[in-house]
């Protein structure tokens, strides 16, 4: 029977000194961009949370660097706080701040 050597250094298997596949990491970074939580798929990929928070961190910077359409120049910027929720014995505030950009569009 012959032996197959395994190329390490194909991509596809897993880049240079990481822990994850190219194929897992981006995956990963799919699904935390859906709205899964980091600590869900360390647990469900066997794997220590910074490893998939390091890849996640890397594709997503990545994608967000590429889409240049994503958004524009901001011109003028709005802040909003708003009371949340009063909670505990001293209805303690719990405010939430919302950040968007007030300036007017050309339509």
């Amino acid at each position: 029977m012959r032996e197959e050597k395994l190329d390490v250094s194909d991509h596809r298997i897993a880049a240079s000194h990481s822990v994850l596949t190219t194929r897992a990491a981006k995956w990963a970074t799919k699904l935390v961009g859906m709205g899964r939580c980091v600590s869900e798929l360390a647990k469900e990929l066997n794997c220590d949370w910074g490893v998939i928070n390091r890849a996640v961190t890397i594709y997503s910077r990545a994608l967000l660097e590429a889409d240049k359409k994503r958004i524009g120049k901001t011109r003028a910027l709005g802040f909003d706080e708003t009371l949340f929720v009063r909670t505990g014995k001293y209805r303690t505030q719990n405010w939430c701040t919302t950040i968007c950009d007030v300036a007017e569009t050309d339509s």
